[in-house]
């Protein structure tokens, strides 16, 4: 599953308490692939808020990010 299924799957759930945990961070693995630190929370927030606005979710409301 990829990050943005992870994301989409916790927003048809609306479990807002696992978007929180991915704008924020829960417990984050990081490695290194050819030289490039790769961070599994960093990107799950990058694929979060590409798709929702984090300061919603604080209201318990899912509000996707529109592009004008």
């Amino acid at each position: 599953m990829t990050y943005d299924d992870q994301i989409e799957a916790a927003i048809a759930d609306r479990d807002i308490d696992t978007l929180l945990k991915f704008a924020y961070g829960d417990t984050c693995r990081c490695t290194t692939v050819k030289g490039e630190p790769m961070c599994v929370c960093k990107m799950l927030a990058a694929a979060l808020r590409s798709k929702v606005v984090p300061r919603a979710l604080f209201e318990n409301k899912i509000e996707r990010v529109t592009s004008i």
